[in-house]
């Protein structure tokens, strides 16, 4: 049962910091001009090294640490590339009015990124889940204890 909470815990711990990170990168630097799409993109790629890392040094690391660092690279990687791609869809418009106004972060978050991108973050987050409880499980049962 340990072992479930600690894949759920990577899960949201991944999600949450994929989602902060492409919105944070995300921002408009100047009137309605977003950051170009590979810049959000390239901290995915840390993840991606991390999850090499722990394939390399799988010997080395207690099996809580590789089921954790295995989950959460697959889910920050995953909803990062799927935020950031819902956030190419805003509309450039009200990006520059966000920007004129001076319209507060969080609330240019909740009326210009989400709806932008709430269709494209919804199907990314059940593929995420899938994948990632397919992957926690598979960890538990290769070092073949169970599931509890």
């Amino acid at each position: 049962m340990n072992r479930i909470l600690l894949i759920i815990a990577a899960f949201l711990c991944g999600t949450a910091g994929g989602c902060a990170l492409a919105f944070f990168m995300g921002k408009p630097v100047h009137a309605g001009k977003p950051a170009p799409f590979v810049k959000r993109i390239l901290p995915a790629f840390l993840g991606i090294l991390l999850l090499a890392a722990v394939f390399v040094l799988g010997g080395a690391l207690s099996d809580t640490a590789r089921l954790f660092l295995t989950v959460f690279p697959t889910a920050f990687c995953i909803s990062l590339a799927g935020t950031a791609l819902g956030l190419e869809k805003r509309d450039p418009k009200l990006l520059e009015l966000a920007f004129v106004f001076r319209i507060p972060v969080l609330s240019r978050i909740r009326y210009i990124d989400l709806p932008a991108c709430k269709n494209v973050l919804a199907g990314t987050l059940c593929t995420d889940a899938v994948v990632c409880a397919v992957i926690g499980v598979l960890q538990i049962m290769m070092k073949g204890g169970a599931a509890g």
